[in-house]
């Protein structure tokens, strides 16, 4: 989410506020392809980022369910899967566009 609030707010991305490690490393790489070869490599770069957060956005997710024994935490999981499954759609929407 906070890559979407920085691209919104910026019309860019800072690398330097996505430090999670699990996104880090695909955002530099973006911005470096970005930055090299400006055109119709663009659109692909695009893609790859995209289709990436759309997944990395529910994985996590999908490996947290079967570890989960209390009601409370499988609750509060459901309502964060809800979450991410609306953000994933949005990636996706924005895939559909870049294409």
């Amino acid at each position: 989410m906070a890559f979407l609030q920085d691209l919104s707010a910026h019309g860019t991305v800072n690398r330097d506020v996505h430090t999670n490690p699990a996104l880090k490393d695909r955002v530099a790489q973006w911005l470096d392809a970005k930055a090299k070869s400006p055109g119709p490599r663009d659109a692909a770069a695009d893609e790859s980022l995209l289709s990436f957060l759309k997944v990395a956005c529910q994985s996590d997710i999908a490996a947290a369910q079967p570890r989960l024994t209390y009601d409370y935490f499988e609750r509060k999981l459901a309502v964060e899967q809800r979450a991410r499954t609306q953000i994933a759609g949005l990636f996706g929407k924005i895939i559909e566009i870049v294409k």
